[in-house]
């Protein structure tokens, strides 16, 4: 089997980058292990330059309308509330972080794959082995059915995530560290009365975080002791409770899943034709919501020098230059998320109270304006694109 381009991953990054090739009419094939979408939200954030991505699609009136704009956040200590950050002076038309859940931007971009001729999507088909023969790469694919297809591409797009298992077989590693804090977040029919505002609580005993998702639910998101690889959903609900006052039904939860906090960036994001985006090249502490859209990012410049190398040859210039503006986003990505996090889980009456004090100057000055801008990620331009 031959095609233009080979992209191993169906998630958000892998879908986005076939659209975005697909747009440009260049033959792809896009395969992905597994035989179905998650049914979980996952990450929930969309920040203004992925709308702008999503723009050149013509999907984003899909997502605005579909999804909560988040306009506001509100900081909150053990008793009081601490400052406001506003979304609503940022420049351009996107004035807002969109909620929106990670299985409905699958679906939404899984469909508009249709509208694409040159696009085949194969699920249920996973990358075994490749090979990089100088002017074109080789894969060998196991099917739905156990048997193997072969496939001759220009070039190989891993995004197949965290355990890319294209990184593994490249031999590329993805040095980091994993932290050591831990985290349980859930999903519950909204009755809080907090609209659509974010609100973050920064006390002694640990952190809170409460964002509005469509559909009148909302994702609550509590710090812990330890990893809990089995929760007790009961922990979340007492937490919230205890640390912000909201008391959640469990009648009214809809999933709870824990998280552990890593940050890995790869050395390099390209090695000959293979090209590695999203996750499989960087994982980014999900505080914030840096992580998909940074890999948003990744996908949109991966496709224009696709096209460029499609049309006018391989180009070492182009790939070392997208190595180094996307790894210098993610590292930048990365770095925020990680401040964020050690910011918000601060714990014990002194060190919490004088974080808070900190904090409490910062939203009254007119630093909250880059603060802004920083979670809206804007303060990437220049590096996070084509």
């Amino acid at each position: 089997m031959r095609t233009k381009i080979l992209i191993v991953g169906a998630g958000p990054v892998g879908l986005l980058l076939a659209n975005l090739l697909g747009q440009k009419k260049i033959d792809t094939l896009l395969v992905e292990k597994r035989s179905e979408a998650s049914r979980h939200s996952k990450a929930i954030g969309i920040t203004p330059p992925s709308l702008r991505i999503l723009a050149q699609l013509g999907l984003e009136e899909t997502f605005i309308s579909e999804g909560v704009r988040i306009t506001d956040a509100h900081v909150h200590g053990k008793k009081d509330r601490i400052g406001h950050l506003s979304f609503s002076a940022l420049p351009g038309p996107y004035r807002f972080i969109l909620s929106f859940p990670q299985r409905r931007t699958e679906e939404i971009l899984r469909r508009t794959l249709e509208s694409f001729p040159g696009i085949q999507f194969l699920q249920n088909h996973e990358c075994i082995e490749y090979s990089d023969h100088g002017d074109h790469i080789s894969a060998r694919v196991r099917t739905e059915t156990g048997g193997t297809l072969d496939i001759d591409a220009d070039y190989l797009c891993a995004c197949d995530g965290f355990r890319s298992s294209l990184r593994q077989l490249s031999g590329i590693d993805m040095p980091g560290r994993e932290y050591s804090d831990t985290f349980l977040m859930g999903d519950y029919r909204d009755r809080s009365g907090l609209e659509r505002e974010a609100h973050l609580f920064f006390t002694p005993s640990g952190s809170v975080e409460s964002f509005p998702l469509p559909g009148e639910f909302r994702r609550w998101v509590v710090q812990t002791p330890f990893y809990m690889e089995d929760p007790d959903p009961d922990y979340l609900e007492n937490s919230v409770f205890q640390r912000s006052g909201f008391a959640l039904d469990p009648a009214d939860r809809e999933w709870t899943s824990p998280f552990r906090i890593y940050s890995r960036v790869m050395p390099v994001f390209y090695r000959g034709r293979l090209l590695f985006l999203g996750d499989a090249a960087h994982t980014i502490p999900p505080i914030g919501g840096q992580g998909m859209n940074t890999g948003f990012g990744d996908a949109e410049h991966a496709a224009g020098i696709l096209a460029s190398m499609l049309e006018g040859g391989y180009s070492a210039g182009l790939l070392r230059s997208y190595s180094r503006r996307r790894r210098k986003a993610a590292v930048t990505a990365a770095g925020r998320a990680v401040l964020s996090m050690k910011t918000g889980t601060i714990q014990g009456s002194i060190a919490s109270a004088l974080r808070n004090g900190i904090l409490t100057l910062l939203l009254a000055s007119p630093f909250k304006h880059s603060l802004s801008k920083h979670y809206a990620m804007l303060a990437l331009k220049g590096i996070s694109s084509f």
